[in-house]
């Protein structure tokens, strides 16, 4: 059973902040986590995976699927964007490598922000991506730290469709590593600092009280927010 996000209710679910999980791209870190989409975003606007940022996403990181505009090459894209003092470092993968709604895929995001000029891999379903260069980083590397990590919205733009097995490591996994996960893999790798196996919770509506407990040993749990 995964976790099944309404945007309507603005749902998602709070994993706080901490020495563990923030900032987690500093000196390379990955994401990754199984989605199934019941809908693209709307024309112009995205869905916010995962991420550590706020409401005008002006720090930190966001994992999402966006509908570029009139762009129809991006209507169901995943993108990858870090903020930076000057250019942000902003990555997208054309819709074409997105499966279609109503489909279980992989992805995982890994990333190294020591420089701006570092490029992410975009994983899906284990197999890096072509990005398309939206802009490159450049001035500081901003901290999301005073943000806590959201799933299913990250402080704006909350998804439509279903999540699972959300895991953040603190280092950059091979691609050797990031296909074992997405051949279905369900054990540790080594490096996780948060990892929710959604696939676990007790009861079909959750509470703010049903925490989504963290497997990585390391007390980041899940609040259900606004479920």
């Amino acid at each position: 059973m995964a976790i099944d996000f309404v945007p309507a209710s603005t749902q998602y679910i709070d994993c706080a902040s901490g020495a563990t999980i923030d900032d987690i791209f500093d000196g390379g870190g990955t994401v990754a986590l199984w989605i199934n989409l019941d809908a693209d975003p709307a024309d112009g606007a995205s869905f916010r995976i995962m991420g550590q940022s706020d409401a005008g996403a002006t720090v930190g990181w966001l994992l999402l699927i966006t509908n570029q505009g009139g762009a129809t090459s991006y209507d169901r894209a995943v993108r990858f964007r870090h903020v930076w003092s000057t250019s942000q470092n902003d990555h997208q993968v054309d819709e074409a490598q997105t499966p279609a709604n109503g489909t279980w895929f992989h992805i995982a995001v890994s990333y190294n922000a020591d420089a701006g000029a570092n490029d992410p891999t975009i994983f899906i379903n284990g197999a890096g991506q072509a990005l398309n260069q939206i802009a490159q980083g450049s001035g500081t590397r901003t901290s999301g730290a005073a943000q806590n990590i959201q799933i299913g919205q990250a402080n704006a733009e909350p998804m439509d469709g279903r999540l699972e097995d959300a895991r953040m490591f603190n280092r950059a996994l091979v691609a050797e590593e990031v296909a074992i996960l997405a051949a279905g893999y369900r054990g540790p790798l080594g490096g996780e600092v948060l990892w929710l196996d959604m696939e676990r919770p007790a009861v079909m509506t959750l509470a703010t009280t049903d925490l989504l407990f963290d497997l990585s040993g390391n007390g980041n749990h899940g609040t259900p927010t606004n479920s």
